[in-house]
C-alpha cells in the first residue's frame, strides 16, 4: 500500500509541478483552464495569474515532492490545508453565485486530493515514525 501511495503522490507531484510551470510561463493556460482572464493585457492581472495561481500550484507541487523526498508526511497535510481553503472558497462561491459543472468537477478533485493527502499522512507518516524509532 505504501509503495503504491508513494507512486500516486509522485505522479500527482509531477503533474502539479508541470501545470504550475505552464501557468507561470503561459498565463493563457490559466485563463483557459480556470475561466478567468487578464483583460487587454492588464499587467496586474497577468502577474496575479502567474504569481497567485501559478505560484500556489508550484508551492503545492514542491510540498508533494518534498514530502516524498524527505520522507516527511507533514508536507502532505500542508497540501491538504491549501486544498481545503481552495475548496472552502469554492463552496462560498456555490452559495453566492451558483454551481457550474466545471466548478463542481474541480471541487470534487480538491476533495479527493484532500482525502489522498490525509491517507498519505496517516499511512506514510507511520513508516517515517517507525524508521525514526529504529535508529
Amino acid at each position: 500500500m505504501n509503495k503504491a501511495l508513494q507512486i500516486v503522490i509522485g505522479i500527482l507531484a509531477a503533474l502539479v509541478l508541470l501545470q504550475a510551470l505552464w501557468m507561470v510561463f503561459d498565463p493563457q493556460v490559466t485563463e483557459d483552464a480556470m475561466g478567468i482572464e487578464a483583460t487587454n493585457g492588464n499587467l496586474l492581472g497577468l502577474s496575479s495569474l502567474r504569481g497567485d495561481i501559478g505560484g500556489l500550484f508550484l508551492g503545492m507541487g514542491l510540498m508533494l515532492a518534498l514530502g516524498l523526498w524527505q520522507r516527511n508526511a507533514t508536507w502532505f497535510l500542508a497540501v491538504a490545508l491549501l486544498m481545503g481553503t481552495i475548496a472552502f472558497g469554492r463552496l462560498v462561491g456555490f452559495v453566492a453565485d451558483g454551481v457550474t459543472g466545471m466548478a463542481m468537477a474541480n471541487f470534487i478533485i480538491e476533495i479527493v486530493v484532500i482525502g489522498l493527502m490525509w491517507l498519505a499522512h496517516r499511512q506514510l507518516g507511520r513508516g517515517v515514525a517507525a524508521e525514526a524509532g529504529a535508529d
